[in-house]
């Protein structure tokens, strides 16, 4: 193995040892029944690095809106689903792999812009996992 090898197997280890950054996304006003989404790798390029990144923070601020969150599909054939209530913050990270998010305003009024913030990160790597992978 070559030396630029050697040095991107290095960071590579270190950026899964410490996991990612948090990237936040903020759908903007979304009308009732409608659904916003994005591709993580589009939204953020950056994430690509650490993909697939497998935790996500759903917090819905709206004061009377429910909203269903989901992961790789729509909500109707999503991989993963949550419902939630106005005024709840749900985290989820249980090895997700994370490629797409939808967020579908169940309400029957438009969503306020900046309510609900979405954050998707990489968790760092245990001591177990960072084991396994040397074997």
């Amino acid at each position: 193995m070559n030396s630029i090898q050697t040095l991107n197997n290095q960071r590579r280890l270190i950026a899964l040892k410490q996991g990612s950054p948090g990237y936040t996304w903020q759908p903007g006003a979304t009308a009732a029944s409608a659904t916003a989404e994005i591709n993580v790798e589009t939204q953020f390029p950056l994430a690509q690095k650490y993909a697939p990144l497998d935790c996500i923070e759903i917090i819905n601020n709206e004061t009377a809106n429910q909203i269903t969150v989901s992961i790789n599909g729509r909500p109707t054939v999503a991989a993963k689903s949550w419902t939630l209530p106005a005024k709840t913050i749900r985290i989820v990270d249980d090895d997700l792999g994370i490629c797409t998010v939808h967020m579908t305003n169940n309400g029957g009024a438009i969503t306020t812009a900046g309510s609900i913030i979405i954050k998707l990160k990489r968790k760092p790597l245990t001591e177990d996992m960072l084991a396994r992978m040397r074997l």
